[in-house]
């Protein structure tokens, strides 16, 4: 004999709760995905953007050691233009890395290496005429004492006879670079878009055969 049991519920309330549930956990899931993948796209982008600014810096630094130019020229325009090719020749998530020559054209006597600007904006922060953008600035390293290694952008670099210590040719190459979002080009929405910021130091030191990456202690650019 079947005796119904009064304290089960139907099948149909269950199905309801699992259905609740799952409606609210997915967008919840989504969200968290969606996170995900936006800081795995960032994280790649500023791998991207590093290797473009160090090939730059490394070519910029060597041609200007090498090869500077001639005048009428400025020792350093050259040298300024095969580190925006080296630049061009990457891409991050796709788009090829633009950055400026940052030379100044008529550079006065505190300023040597004829660096335009010191600091570097987001490329759209802001309606036409942008500011000048130091992508590329060049200048001297020397160790100092208590301060590490400095780059200074105010100093021509030297390789004097000992005991004079040396003033290294030096290139930093920074930048900042907008990346979509990927939920806006899965979705075809409007994401707000992230930024990765890179700045390196190539040095090609008196003496060296060849430029070399460092990690300064102190940066100066007056």
């Amino acid at each position: 004999m079947f005796v119904p049991n009064r304290f089960a519920r139907p099948r149909r309330c269950r199905r309801g709760i699992a259905t609740f549930w799952l409606l609210l956990f997915v967008p919840v899931f989504l969200v968290l995905l969606g996170l995900v993948v936006n800081v795995a796209n960032l994280w790649l982008a500023r791998v991207e953007l590093e290797n473009a600014l160090e090939s730059a810096a490394l070519a910029a630094v060597k041609e200007w050691k090498e090869n500077p130019s001639s005048p009428p020229y400025h020792p350093t325009a050259g040298p300024r233009a095969v580190g925006v090719a080296y630049a061009a020749a990457n891409t991050v998530r796709g788009q090829p890395v633009v950055i400026s020559t940052n030379l100044d054209p008529s550079p006065g006597p505190g300023n040597p290496n004829a660096n335009l600007a010191c600091c570097v904006g987001k490329p759209d922060s802001g309606p036409p005429p942008v500011p000048p953008s130091g992508n590329l600035i060049f200048g001297a390293v020397y160790q100092h004492a208590t301060d590490g290694l400095v780059f200074d952008a105010s100093l021509e670099p030297d390789c004097p006879a000992p005991p004079q210590p040396p003033l290294h040719h030096a290139v930093r190459a920074q930048a900042i670079v907008p990346v979509p979002s990927l939920w806006s080009t899965i979705l075809g929405s409007s994401f707000p878009k992230g930024y990765v910021t890179v700045q390196v130091t190539a040095i090609y030191e008196c003496g060296a055969s060849q430029p070399r990456l460092v990690r300064v202690d102190k940066f100066e650019c007056p």
